[in-house]
């Protein structure tokens, strides 16, 4: 047999890489940034109760971002 053709690989992969995209994603990063969403809608959007989220927000973020590189 020969190899398979350059689609049915690149369809693995693909597959393979959506797969995994979707599993890199962290409940604590969510549950900061819900917590950020959630105080703007009460008090909206650059309250002075909502500073103290922000930080938090900053760190789902990275903690986003690192799993992204890692994967």
């Amino acid at each position: 047999m020969g190899n398979p053709p350059k689609r049915v690989v690149y369809q693995k992969l693909i597959r393979r890489y959506f797969k995994k995209s979707g599993e890199i994603k962290s409940e604590e990063a969510a549950q900061l940034r819900f917590d950020l969403y959630q105080c703007w809608e009460r008090f909206g959007i650059d309250h002075p109760k909502c500073n103290h989220l922000v930080p938090k927000f900053d760190r789902g973020w990275a903690i986003e971002m690192s799993n992204r590189e890692r994967f």
